[in-house]
């Protein structure tokens, strides 16, 4: 992580010490041993195998080219775009989603309208979606 983020050690150390207080159900070893069985892009056939070990059902990721389906079908497990989860989601618990949305946005004093703003920079289909249902 470090060295892909250009983070300091120190911020990085901080950060996994923070992700393993707050979601140490969710840290995952001993996979170590499945990277090798991996045959999608060799620089993050880690996170296949953390996942596998996981038992996750899906990888969220920028990246989708690096986690294709037929590299990741073996394991039953799929590759999604943050904003396609997202979408997922909304359709699937629409009030819930815009209740969290709601929350976010007065956790950092802003409107939904201003959070949905700054959102659309990395998720636009999933602020259409969100929109949409809102003004309809």
């Amino acid at each position: 992580m470090e060295l892909k983020l250009g983070w300091p050690h120190s911020l990085t150390a901080h950060f996994e010490k923070e992700l393993r207080a707050h979601f140490s159900e969710a840290w995952i070893s001993g996979y170590e041993l499945l990277i090798p069985k991996m045959t999608n892009d060799e620089r993050d056939r880690h996170v296949v195998a953390a996942a596998v070990r996981g038992e996750a059902a899906i990888i969220l990721t920028l990246n989708l080219r690096h986690f294709r389906p037929e590299h990741l079908a073996r394991w039953g497990v799929r590759a999604l775009h943050p904003q396609s989860f997202l979408i997922e989601i909304f359709r699937q618990e629409q009030a819930v989603v815009l209740t969290k949305l709601d929350q976010q946005a007065t956790d950092r004093g802003r409107s939904l309208s201003q959070l949905l703003d700054i959102l659309n920079a990395t998720v636009p289909d999933f602020v259409a979606v969100v929109s949409a249902a809102i003004s309809g």
